[in-house]
């Protein structure tokens, strides 16, 4: 019988599905309400709606701010780049050697 290990990374399908292009033209800062109301009119599927009714109801500064109430990482996560997310604004950045 074969045992699965506990992985201490979320596995993509647990993770939450990254806003990708539901977000498409978000302009910060951006209530909760009014990345809502963008997510529905870019239909957005019903999970990521889900999720950012889940978020607290306060103004975003930023993708970064969002994504990291949201529960994407911005820097180290690679949901937002495998779902489609071409917003963010935020690059690893590299040591200068």
């Amino acid at each position: 019988m074969h045992k699965t290990q506990s992985n201490p990374t979320p596995d993509r399908d647990d993770a939450p599905p990254a806003p990708g292009p539901s977000l498409r033209g978000v302009s910060f800062p951006a209530t909760r309400e009014e990345l809502l109301e963008l997510a529905r009119r870019n239909g957005a599927e019903e999970e990521v709606i889900e999720r950012l009714q889940e978020i607290p109801a306060r103004r975003y500064t930023d993708m970064e701010d969002l994504l990291s109430e949201y529960g994407v990482d911005p820097v180290h996560g690679r949901e937002g780049q495998a779902k489609g997310w071409h917003g963010s604004k935020v690059r690893p950045t590299s040591p200068k050697g």
